[in-house]
């Protein structure tokens, strides 16, 4: 299953491409959301071939990795969401020399941060965004639209021995086959349908049953919904922002994300003091040896400050030559 993995990833990164190949970037996620290839080879895979020198491979392996990370869930959010792959992907920004190869990766760290910001056992993902921030990355403008695929992630696939929609059972003859939209299981009849998903991130006409295609909220996308209402096309028009409503929500989300880059300073601040106070500590152990470790060498250097002694070998708990004074005597 594995080796059938690779072969379709070959062919959604093929270096001729010019185009994105969506049929075999959906063979992809398939192949992972019907677990054929397990969820960490997968992703071993398309980080190597991120890594490639040739830019169109690596950028058509981020397009594999965005409708992944759509598509597949949790089991995919939690393999990407490790220090590793976010450090891998942070040094693939810095490395590069190629610039769509470099957007596209900000684009996706930035999406996946706005994403993610409400999940803490994906914190490592906004940090990484804070820290590609300090750093001086220029990321592009997010469109609230481009983050919303986790309030809506893909359904699940479900399996079963007949068809949801007639009952029909499966075999030789029948095939199984899923609907994108509801992952639901139909016979050939009951998902004849075609048509985009744009809230999974797909942007290929695929597969869905009758009922989804009949759904109004899917015929027509909610983007085009709301600028309808705006536009007072709709019945119940949504009143829009002005001027000085819009200038606050920006300094709102300015100041918001100046406080996020000053809380990941003071946390830097914090590790960088705790790594010299435990420098300190270990230079005063081999000095002193490991039975004065109770006494910190700071504590007792404030305490001969407070009471006035000099700030010589012996206020600092040093076992060395005795002072000139006591050697007279």
């Amino acid at each position: 299953m594995a080796k059938r993995f690779e072969r379709l990833l070959d062919k959604a990164t093929d270096s001729t491409l010019l185009e994105p190949h969506w049929d075999a970037i959906l063979d992809c996620v398939d192949a992972i959301r019907s677990a054929e290839v397990p969820v960490k080879t997968a992703m071993q895979s398309v980080r190597k071939r991120m890594h490639n020198e040739n830019p169109h491979v690596a950028h058509h392996a981020l397009l594999v990795l965005e409708a992944c990370v759509k598509n597949c869930g949790e089991k995919v959010h939690t393999e990407i969401a490790t220090k590793e792959v976010m450090e891998d992907i942070k040094h693939l920004a810095a490395e590069t020399k190629a610039d769509k190869v470099k957007e596209k990766i900000l684009e996706l760290v930035q999406c996946w941060s706005h994403a993610f910001k409400s999940k803490p056992e994906y914190k490592i993902v906004a940090d990484t965004h804070n820290l590609m921030k300090l750093e001086g990355f220029e990321f592009p403008s997010l469109r609230e639209s481009e983050a919303m695929f986790v309030a809506e992630s893909a359904p699940d696939w479900a399996d079963g021995d007949e068809c949801f929609r007639c009952r029909t059972q499966f075999g030789l003859l029948t095939r199984k086959h899923h609907c994108r939209a509801c992952g639901q299981i139909f016979c050939d009849k009951c998902s004849s349908r075609q048509m985009i998903l744009p809230r999974y991130g797909i942007e290929k006409s695929v597969r869905v049953c009758e009922t989804c295609f009949d759904k109004p909220q899917q015929q027509q996308p909610k983007g085009a919904e709301k600028e309808k209402t705006a536009t007072g096309g709709g019945e119940s028009s949504k009143p829009t922002l002005t001027a000085d409503q819009k200038a606050a929500k920006e300094r709102e989300l300015k100041q918001r994300e100046e406080e996020e880059l000053q809380l990941v300073m003071a946390l830097s601040q914090s590790e960088a003091e705790e790594k010299e106070r435990q420098r300190q500590l270990m230079m005063y152990k081999m000095y002193n040896g490991p039975d004065q470790s109770a006494e910190m060498p700071i504590n007792a250097g404030q305490n001969n400050r407070a009471s006035g002694a000099s700030s010589g070998p012996v206020s600092n708990g040093y076992k060395g030559t005795a002072p000139a004074s006591a050697r007279q005597r």
